[in-house]
């Protein structure tokens, strides 16, 4: 996937080598940040309880006591007795380890996943580059930090997602590789064992696993080669069949049913049918998109991919279109209409105030969403004549993705600016999805049929990939809490940073195609810069956000230890503690104070809903 012959200059390989320590370096800094307020996490509410009975039992004793009393994660509660031991360590542990899974995962699936799919091998340090970015773009779009800084979130809700994201790329690897059924056999056997192991960590996971697992079913068919489909096929729907069972296993706990009653007499929750979850799904979905990390992270990753691919790939490797590049009807109509159907929305910036229509922002955003169909309208009368031109000036061709990529950065930095109001971020989200799948298909209107049905199976996977999360989040949280439980969604951020990574590899695919049969040096290298620009904007903003957050962390963990060791020192002299909560002492630090915080009886106030546990923690906590 390359620009032209024309385009491309050899640099020395020292310059490759530094720019590539370079990139990864830049790549990598993020995670180290997360990793260093991570180490300023501490426990909190169910850490206590939770640790404490994992120390008392041991990890298989601890599975079946909680699979008795209150829950059938038995996988969460084996990891508790493992974990117990690092106590007060425990948190930040888990943030080193999860991010260091992450980024394996991440890394070796991207390079298994392009050996299976027989694509143009990239450098180790693209790899990498991409790996550490995807991660650290997840990781910054998260909900709230619970789901990397709680170690009872982390733990239960961002860890599965590491060992998924590695039991993939062993897939991947094991593959093309397999020839005999007893070698298949044997290592579907080992796949079955880490998907059943996997899926008991949560409720909520096990629901994402089997969603994930048969969203990549279609993909299966699709490998080249007999062997490797027949292997796929078969490595997937073992891992369906164990995340089944381990749902299976995890429901009929005794424990189950009584949590249930539990959540039951708490939230009082009515009985909901599927007229009245639908609304709950797609309002989900809007929560979702009006999220500006999450975009963030999407346009990121889709930047970044365009900008390796386009500056990095060497040439000759892509095959050129079979004619000249021109305009298709279709995806210009789909375009078109779509974008009609969204001036609708723009009712809900109407207003009363007559002062409103004065504000530049209401204008900007009336003017862009009526310009976009009209502009759309207009191409689509003037097709031929464009047509006609791209007939004999064939470099013109590129002026489509770079002007198209210019209107959808422009658009993406508008939704980044704190003023927006919601509902203009939402249009304006909308269409910056419509006009990348429009610029997608026109594109790849070109290939031929097997092409052309690839290209469609891996929207329907971008697809199937987030509204999977979403999925598992209505019937979970909705179905059985009543309510968005933030923490346990650590796998949308991901979502959307994998949307942005295929989508961007889509478009330098279908633009590097383009430019094979027609070269075109100075639109691409805009877009190459364009990209450049963006991704650089996301980095500063996301480094900048999390570094502003290092005294808030530090002060909280200095608070929350001198607590601890006058708690400790006081049960040791025998006195009874009963002092302010942490919470009001940590106002002053409003980022943290919500979810690290909590009154000293967090320490021997079970949270687990057990008096055998709460004896426990008055034993190991208080005189």
């Amino acid at each position: 996937m390359e620009i032209s012959q024309q385009a491309f200059v050899r640099a020395p390989r020292g310059a490759h080598r530094v720019v590539a320590l370079l990139g990864m370096f830049l790549a990598l800094l993020p995670l180290t940040l997360f990793i260093y307020l991570g180490s300023h996490s501490r426990l909190k509410a169910d850490d206590f309880c939770h640790l404490t009975a994992g120390l008392e039992y041991g990890p298989w004793d601890n599975v079946l006591f909680w699979r008795d009393s209150l829950n059938g994660s038995y996988s969460w509660y084996f990891l508790h007795g493992l974990a117990a031991p690092l106590d007060e360590l425990a948190p930040s542990a888990f943030v080193v380890i999860i991010i260091a899974a992450l980024l394996i995962g991440l890394v070796w699936l991207m390079d298994a996943g392009r050996r299976l799919a027989g694509l143009q091998s990239p450098t180790r340090a693209q790899v990498i580059v991409l790996g550490a970015t995807l991660a650290a773009l997840s990781i910054n779009a998260l909900l709230n930090p619970l789901p990397i800084y709680w170690f009872s979130a982390s733990a239960r809700h961002t860890l599965p997602i590491a060992v998924l994201l590695i039991a993939l790329a062993a897939g991947c690897e094991l593959i093309p590789r397999i020839q005999s059924l007893r070698w298949l056999a044997a290592a579907c056997a080992l796949f079955t064992l880490l998907a059943f192991a996997n899926a008991g960590i949560a409720e909520t996971f096990v629901v994402l696993q089997l969603a994930l697992l048969m969203s990549l079913l279609p993909i299966a068919y699709i490998m080249p080669g007999k062997n490797a489909r027949r292997n796929g096929l078969a490595f997937i729907i073992a891992g369906c069949l164990a995340t089944g069972a381990s749902l299976l296993v995890m429901m009929t706990a005794p424990g189950f049913a009584r949590r249930l009653d539990m959540i039951e007499g708490r939230y009082k929750l009515p009985p909901r049918s599927l007229a009245e979850l639908l609304p709950e799904y797609l309002e989900h979905i809007q929560f979702f998109l009006m999220d500006t990390k999450m975009s963030a992270a999407f346009v990121g990753m889709l930047a970044l991919c365009l900008f390796l691919i386009l500056a990095v790939q060497r040439p000759g490797k892509t095959p050129p279109i079979p004619k000249p590049f021109h305009l298709a009807a279709p995806p210009l109509l789909f375009g078109a209409l779509a974008q009609l159907l969204l001036l609708p929305l723009l009712w809900s910036q109407q207003s009363d105030n007559p002062n409103l229509f004065a504000r530049p922002a209401f204008t900007v955003i009336i003017g862009i969403q009526m310009l976009l169909p009209l502009c759309l309208a207009a191409i689509i009368l003037a097709r031929r004549r464009i047509n006609a031109i791209l007939l004999n000036k064939r470099e013109y061709w590129a002026l489509i993705p770079a002007l198209t990529l210019a209107v959808v950065f422009l658009l993406f930095s508008l939704i980044q600016y704190p003023g927006i109001d919601w509902r203009a971020a939402l249009i304006f989200t909308y269409s910056i999805h419509l006009l990348l799948l429009v610029l997608l298909w026109q594109l790849h209107s070109h290939l031929k049929t097997t092409g052309k049905a690839r290209f469609f199976i891996a929207l329907a996977l971008i697809f199937l990939v987030i509204c999977a999360s979403v999925l598992a989040l209505v019937v979970v949280n909705e179905t059985l809490l009543g309510k968005r439980k933030l923490y346990t969604l650590p796998f949308v951020p991901f979502g959307f940073s994998l949307a942005g990574f295929i989508s961007g590899i889509a478009l330098a695919f279908g633009i590097n195609q383009a430019n094979a049969s027609s070269p075109a040096i100075r639109p691409l290298r805009a877009i190459q810069i364009g990209s450049a620009i963006i991704v650089i904007a996301i980095w500063f903003s996301m480094m900048q956000e999390n570094a502003q957050s290092i005294p808030r962390f530090e002060n909280f963990a200095r608070t929350w230890d001198e607590r601890h060791q006058i708690i400790l020192a006081r049960r040791d002299e025998g006195e009874r503690l009963e002092t302010t909560p942490l919470q009001s002492e940590m106002e002053k630090y409003s980022i943290l104070a919500g979810y690290f915080a909590g009154a000293p009886s967090d320490y021997w106030h079970s949270a687990c809903g057990s008096d055998e546990i709460t004896a426990l923690l008055e034993r190991r906590y208080r005189a």
